[in-house]
């Protein structure tokens, strides 16, 4: 059954009336990325994404599965190149996901050897693939909030 446009009830989350099924499947996605990586830095990726992008409401909330940060590093997040709360290996993840974020066709070589030097290269393949999730979820829900009107928080 086809919904017309506009047709979507106010405070309904756009994914679950327009493609359910979809909807379910991103969720599991979203909720796999906590165990194909390291979760404190899945979450610290999490937040510095919502930050680049822009998304109050995804800085707002915390997925069930994230893991609590430090206080002062989430208050410092935006000074993470300066700040001494981030240690060298947070730092190398954040540097990575900024570059992720802004340019993925600029990461080079020597990224990804950074990025494996400070998480192990056996730890590279599910974190890139966490941040992919993260980077394309919150992309996504941001465009359909704008198209549709803001959604329901997210299950996940």
């Amino acid at each position: 059954m086809a919904i017309a446009w506009g047709a979507i009830p106010a405070g309904a989350d756009p994914r679950r009336v327009l493609a359910p099924e979809v909807a379910d499947g991103i969720d599991r996605m979203e909720a796999s990325i906590w165990e194909i990586a390291d979760p404190a830095l899945v979450e610290l990726a999490r937040r510095r994404i919502a930050m680049l992008l822009g998304n109050t409401r995804e800085l707002a909330s915390a997925p069930p599965l994230a893991p609590a940060l430090d206080e002062r590093k989430v208050a410092e997040l935006a000074a993470w190149p300066t700040s001494d709360a981030f240690d060298a290996r947070e730092r190398a993840v954040l540097g990575f996901t900024e570059r992720f974020v802004i340019d993925v066709d600029g990461i080079g070589d020597a990224d990804r050897a950074a990025l494996a030097a400070a998480i192990g290269p056996e730890a590279v393949g599910g974190f890139v693939q966490a941040l992919y999730v993260l980077d394309q979820g919150q992309r996504g829900r941001m465009a359909l909030e704008r198209l549709f009107g803001a959604g329901e928080e997210r299950s996940t």
